[in-house]
């Protein structure tokens, strides 16, 4: 968490520094939008180069571009209508806000295959709730590193199962727990297909996954 914070912070710094320069340079809307837009860029970079994937950072790229480029243009516009102080403050709520939808719909589009709870006995995995399969390896457990964390849930092991990502095909291994597939257990590494309903400790999690 530190981490992320501290790479979000110099993300942000440098580009605000940059995006101020391009203010600079290009004036009005336009620049206010290529100034923002950069400062999304970078922003968006610093919290994706966190997780350590490719896939987060060009997630955060993207997503952190476009939502500093519309924040930009909001910007000018409130802070052209409405008086200085209110008028800076709403516009930079706005501006924070577009950048992490950005991030968040570019996400989303381009997420590949992803883990949905259906039911389970953790504390913090609530019905519906979404992990998508980003990185390389994707670790479920109840450890706090855990990339899929089942907190709370006795029967899940601290590094219970692992999915790792080959390409645009997903494999399920078992760790320290017992894992089933369909309500056949997991021995040996097995490829997941959409639909696939993965059980983890009191956790039932569907797998789904995008067409290429």
């Amino acid at each position: 968490m530190k981490l992320g914070g501290l790479a979000g912070l110099v993300g942000g710094a440098s580009g605000l520094l940059i995006g101020e320069l391009a203010f600079g340079l290009f004036g009005g809307i336009g620049g206010r939008i290529i100034g923002w837009g950069v400062f999304g860029l970078a922003a968006g970079l610093g919290a994706g180069w966190v997780g350590r994937s490719v896939a987060r950072l060009r997630n955060g790229g993207i997503g952190g571009c476009l939502g500093g480029a519309v924040g930009g243009a909001l910007y000018q516009i409130v802070t052209a209508l409405l008086p200085q102080t209110a008028g800076r403050g709403l516009a930079l709520a706005l501006l924070g806000a577009a950048i992490g939808l950005g991030i968040g719909l570019v996400s989303e589009i381009l997420k590949r295959g992803w883990l949905m709870v259906v039911r389970s006995q953790s504390r913090n995995a609530r019905e519906g709730k979404e992990y998508p399969l980003v990185k390389a390896k994707t670790t479920i457990g109840r450890a706090e590193e855990s990339d899929v964390g089942l907190f709370g849930d006795q029967s899940v092991a601290n590094r219970h199962a692992v999915v790792e990502r080959q390409k645009s095909k997903f494999f399920l291994a078992r760790g320290e727990g017992r894992v089933l597939v369909n309500q056949q257990p997991v021995n040996q590494p097995v490829q997941l297909k959409n639909g696939d309903r993965v059980e983890v400790g009191g956790t039932l999690l569907l797998f789904r996954e995008r067409a290429g």
